[in-house]
């Protein structure tokens, strides 16, 4: 499972509460923002291997929707928008961080599982 703006993107897994009302979908396909965002939803949403299921579409949609607002409000550049265009698969999501772009500044709605460095023996677990 990953997670984008908050809220879990996963293929195959129950979505609760999906009856309530989305915010709207991302529509301005020129719009880097929606363009970063609607990618890396798709490439974790394709990890499943089958298609979403109208609840969990309806939050996939509202999770996009709400990190590129976030990503609005904060900016992108057009280098960190380069390496998350360029991720293809989960595993390259994984090692999203490794873009010089991305590691020196993060999206704060972009959340990535701790480096290897930080999953090394000894080194204290991850702040929520």
């Amino acid at each position: 499972m990953a997670w984008i703006a908050g809220l879990p993107i996963a293929c195959g897994e129950p979505a609760e509460d999906a009856s309530r009302a989305a915010p709207p979908k991302v529509e301005d396909a020129d719009d880097l923002c929606a363009r970063a965002t609607r990618h890396l939803t798709h490439t974790i949403a394709s990890a499943g291997g089958g298609s979403p299921s109208p609840a969990e579409a309806t939050i996939m949609d509202a999770s996009t929707s709400m990190a590129a607002s976030q990503c609005r409000a904060e900016g992108l550049t057009q280098a960190q928008a380069d390496c998350i265009l360029a991720v293809g698969s989960v595993e390259e999501l994984m090692a999203l961080e490794s873009c010089s772009a991305i590691a020196a500044k993060r999206p704060s709605w972009l959340v990535l599982p701790p480096s290897a460095a930080a999953r090394s023996p000894g080194s204290a677990p991850p702040s929520p």
